[in-house]
């Protein structure tokens, strides 16, 4: 597979749109959906103020690209965006190892990468 990206250093830059996606950013270590949630929010990366969490759609997919996406940990569990068919205090969680998903309780820790 062809090079996708663009490394700016504390984002990837895609070459081309991944559905909604043009960047991913770099996060490093776990924390629980709700910081993560606030956490996109209030960030300014590479002068952007539109981060979110990925949706599960998004994180299955950067998973079936992962090993063009350089930067991305591919031994861990990210948090997504997405509560469809979860508890009211669950979301999706998406494990890069082999590409599971799961539901998980929004207060305990994982890790996450934001996308714009």
């Amino acid at each position: 597979m062809k090079n996708i990206f663009e490394d700016h250093g504390d984002y990837i830059e895609l070459n081309e749109a991944i559905g909604k996606i043009k960047m991913i950013t770099k996060i490093d270590g776990k924390m629980s959906w709700e910081a993560a949630e606030v956490c996109a929010k209030n960030s300014k990366i590479g002068g952007f103020s539109d981060w979110r969490l990925p949706t599960k759609e998004e994180l299955k997919y950067l998973y079936q690209i992962r090993e063009v996406c350089i930067g991305l940990d591919l031994s861990k569990t990210f948090w997504s965006s997405s509560d469809e068919n979860c508890r009211p205090d669950c979301r999706w969680v998406v494990g890069f190892v082999e590409g599971d998903e799961d539901p998980s309780c929004v207060d305990l820790e994982h890790f996450v990468f934001f996308v714009r």
